[in-house]
């Protein structure tokens, strides 16, 4: 109950430093399961989506759960990151074939209601995302030697709510390079 209280108070203060501030992006991602990440989703769903806001904010999940059920329960975001492993988790959880054909992608975006896009970290592979119709793709075009990949997606993702105002091929390009000079 403590617990409960806390998160609750961590959200609300949240939300007032949000409207202050006047934030245009939020980026939620839960690592150590600390939260309950339904419930975080379900209060920013509750905040700015029900409450049609949703365009005042942009809202990021990177859900962080490579073998887990969590990774549903984050909904109506505006764009959703997940790695190859969290997007093979995903598919086995709602039972479907793990590809990354459009039908699959399709069926992920409408599945958790993503509002603009789902982009998936392929690791040196490069990224991809999919807006509900288009993928578009970006391959590294530098074979790196990694020496350690943890916080590329985090540079990743920094770099993609940094570069919104880019089209969607030279966000993805420039996200991954910025990934890449993490694990190098």
């Amino acid at each position: 109950i403590i617990k409960e209280k806390i998160i609750k108070n961590f959200l609300k203060k949240s939300l007032t430093i949000i409207s202050n501030l006047n934030i245009k992006n939020l980026i939620i991602s839960d690592y150590s399961s600390i939260f309950k990440s339904y419930e975080i989703n379900k209060f920013f769903y509750d905040q700015f989506f029900k409450l049609k806001n949703y365009e005042q904010i942009s809202i990021y999940v990177d859900s962080q759960f490579s073998s887990s059920f969590r990774n549903l329960n984050f909904y109506y975001s505006n764009y959703y990151f997940l790695n190859f492993r969290e997007f093979n988790a995903v598919c086995s959880n709602l039972n479907i074939e793990s590809n990354l054909s459009k039908e699959t992608l399709l069926y992920i975006f409408k599945r958790l209601n993503i509002q603009n896009k789902l982009i998936i970290k392929l690791g040196k592979e490069g990224s991809l995302s999919f807006d509900g119709k288009n993928i578009y793709q970006n391959k590294l075009k530098h074979s790196y030697h990694v020496k350690n990949v943890v916080g590329a997606g985090d540079y990743f993702l920094s770099a993609y709510v940094n570069f919104s105002s880019q089209n969607e091929n030279n966000r993805l390009r420039k996200s991954n390079k910025f990934a890449s000079q993490k694990i190098k």
